[in-house]
């Protein structure tokens, strides 16, 4: 993965609440409504890739179109997505932002940005082998589905499903 996804929801969120005024809020919300993206790293990546997309309807959904088109199943490990870079900003914001929430954890509202967000501009790319300026979040493996550590986890729980 090009970068950690979960900031366009977080930054949804910050608006929805009027929390506009910290560091990390602005961070959130810029990327919720100009996202940067790195167009030079994604084109240097082309060439060492067997699939790439965009997780704009989030991770889950867009793992798990990959693993539909490709006829296999992707291993998402939770604790590659932790170690990525700015997880834990991303779950100091949630803890700012979920002061008055229900009874959601910090740590399960932090986990569904990231999987069931949407509208992060990251690519999810599958490669032979490690890709410069990519994360491995998990692997690519025989059978279907998208499973996160070891579980099959449902793509009708949330994320953008397009209906035609």
């Amino acid at each position: 993965i090009s970068n950690l996804t979960g900031w366009s929801a977080a930054g949804l969120l910050a608006l929805e609440k009027g929390f506009v005024d910290t560091e990390l809020s602005q961070l959130a919300i810029r990327q919720h409504c100009a996202p940067e993206l790195d167009y030079k790293k994604y084109q240097q990546s082309f060439n060492f890739l067997n699939a790439a997309t965009d997780t704009s309807d989030g991770l889950i959904l867009d793992a798990a179109n990959i693993a539909h088109t490709s006829e296999v199943a992707m291993e998402i490990d939770s604790a590659a997505l932790r170690a990525l870079p700015d997880f834990e900003k991303l779950k100091a914001l949630a803890a700012l932002l979920s002061a008055s929430n229900d009874n959601q954890s910090i740590e399960d509202l932090v986990m569904s940005w990231v999987l069931r967000g949407g509208e992060d501009h990251v690519l999810l790319v599958t490669g032979p082998t490690a890709i410069t300026g990519f994360s491995a979040i998990g692997k690519v493996v025989k059978g279907s589905g998208v499973w996160l550590d070891g579980s099959e986890i449902s793509t009708e729980l949330g994320g953008f499903q397009h209906h035609w």
